[in-house]
């Protein structure tokens, strides 16, 4: 398992690496030690989805003081999952970089500072998260999938109404 870098601060690509033998494949996704440099709370829930091809989860991200970092592992299919930075204090602010996830291959490590996404690119898609707070309703929220100038490819996503009635980053 390593923990590599990326151009946005407070997010990182975890390189899983295999144990394969005649029984299988076993992964380790993560090692509170090996996170310790970066992130040095816990994670307190766990969530997973399942998802059709082109569903797109997203742009989701809790307030303050629910705010919270994010492991994401694909535990089946692919995905392209999208970060953006929400802070506008930040010189960062609406920058976004998008990853290729695919079944344990990588984890992203994801700071709160990020409204996070991801468009299913397989059938049955199973995407595990971490979280290092609790899921708090009223300070959930998110911005609208298609308003910080990423390009999703043309596709015509399968979206929850919730998500599709996201304020544009510029208006949060």
């Amino acid at each position: 398992m390593n923990l590599l870098d990326t151009s946005l601060k407070d997010v990182y690509i975890i390189s899983n690496d295999p144990y394969a033998d005649n029984r299988g494949t076993f992964y380790k996704y993560y090692h509170s030690d090996s996170f310790s440099s970066v992130f040095n709370g816990k994670f307190v829930e766990s969530f997973y989805s399942v998802s059709h091809l082109n569903v797109l989860r997203g742009m989701h991200f809790q307030l303050s003081p629910f705010s919270h970092w994010k492991l994401v592992t694909v535990f089946s299919g692919c995905i392209l999952d999208v970060v953006v930075n929400i802070d506008k204090d930040s010189e960062d602010f609406g920058r976004f970089l998008p990853f290729y996830l695919k079944a344990a291959h990588q984890s992203l490590l994801i700071g709160p500072s990020y409204a996070h996404g991801f468009l299913s690119l397989e059938d049955s898609s199973v995407v595990n998260y971490l979280t290092s707070s609790v899921y708090s309703q009223e300070h959930d929220s998110g911005i609208h999938w298609n308003s910080f100038g990423f390009d999703w490819g043309g596709i015509s996503p399968i979206i929850s109404k919730r998500d599709s009635t996201f304020p544009p980053l510029m208006d949060i």
